[in-house]
């Protein structure tokens, strides 16, 4: 008597890949989405680590930093979004002060203490522009990229650098600046032919700013210290590309590498360390400055997160606002002493 050997058939095999292939393909989503949680996970916990960091610097100082140190006023640098002479002393011979943004001043809070040295030694004490302007090269410092000002979810063309913001004979040189993901909150302003800043709708932040707590008058648990800043969100051709941790390049070369349009300047340059919400009243709408808006290189808040994006609260908390959130909620958390009681966001 012969015995039959026991196997599958090939229909049988076709049909177990075939439900191994649907239970893969349901699966992949699920993986997807704990990637994206444990990133978002990730994302947050810098923020919180840089929100903490400005709150170590207003406990030794008694203020918090500035969004970004720029020109005293007797040297022109006054304007409606410049509060106050520059912060960090300017150095000898040059019209500008020390141009470095809130990234640069809070990096002895973030343990890199090493960078900042690097920063001051490279350029003799800030004596030399950190940003070479005008010089062959610039500090290697600004060309750092630095863990914890990126988030894991955004993956931009320029990888960890920032071509956009970086002046353009130093982008000649195959050099860039470092990326960021998080910008300081300017607040919620006019955009209209320039930026108006009236002091009731101000943010913390601004050029050469000094804010304190008393300054914070609806509260630090509701009002945003830090947004999240996507660098791989569809932009117009005039719009600013994600942010930089480091300071911010001359007003005439804050463009991309490249571009043949119009220049930006003034405001633009800020845009890689400041943030806002645009006012209802302005003639570019409400759509464009909520949560993931239309113009995100303006905005406070973008992220490559779907469904919404970071911010850094007041008082070391981090909050994660749904592309959802209701402007004037956004609006409110953005200024510090305008009066609104928000009960929710």
């Amino acid at each position: 008597m012969q015995l039959r050997r026991k196997a599958f058939t090939l229909v049988e095999l076709l049909v177990v890949i075939a439900i191994i292939g649907i239970l893969i393909g349901m699966l992949l989503p699920a993986v997807q989405q704990v990637r994206e949680a444990a990133r978002r996970t990730s994302c947050l916990n810098n923020m919180r680590q840089l929100g903490l960091a400005h709150l170590t610097y207003e406990s030794a100082y008694g203020n918090l930093p500035p969004g970004v140190n720029y020109k005293n006023q007797n040297e022109g640098g006054d304007g409606p979004w410049a509060r106050g002479d520059a912060v960090v002393p300017r150095p000898s011979g040059s019209e500008f002060a020390r141009r470095i943004g809130w990234g640069s001043i809070v990096l002895p809070h973030v343990e890199q203490g090493n960078l900042w040295d690097q920063f001051s030694a490279d350029t003799g004490g800030f004596e030399s522009d950190p940003f070479g302007d005008g010089f062959p090269q610039p500090s290697a410092a600004p060309q750092q990229s630095v863990p914890v000002f990126m988030c894991p979810s955004d993956a931009s063309p320029d990888g960890d650098k920032n071509a956009y913001y970086t002046h353009n004979d130093v982008a000649a040189q195959g050099l860039f600046y470092g990326k960021s993901c998080y910008v300081a909150n300017v607040g919620a302003n006019y955009f209209t032919d320039s930026i108006n800043f009236p002091n009731t709708t101000w943010g913390p932040y601004a050029r050469n700013s000094r804010t304190t707590f008393a300054d914070i008058r609806d509260g630090a648990t509701n009002t945003i210290l830090l947004g999240e800043r996507s660098s791989n969100r569809p932009l117009s051709d005039l719009d600013p590309y994600g942010a930089v941790w480091a300071g911010r390049c001359n007003d005439s070369d804050s463009f991309r590498a490249g571009d043949t349009g119009p220049k930006l300047y003034g405001w633009s340059a800020d845009c890689g360390l400041l943030g806002m919400v645009g006012h209802p009243d302005s003639s570019l709408g409400v759509l464009e400055w909520g949560v993931n808006g239309t113009r995100p290189g303006l905005g406070l808040i973008s992220s490559s997160h779907p469904g919404g994006g970071g911010a850094a609260m007041g008082d070391g908390s981090v909050q994660f606002f749904t592309d959802n959130t209701a402007y004037e909620v956004l609006q409110f958390v953005a200024m510090m002493a305008d009066g609104s009681v928000v009960e929710a966001f």
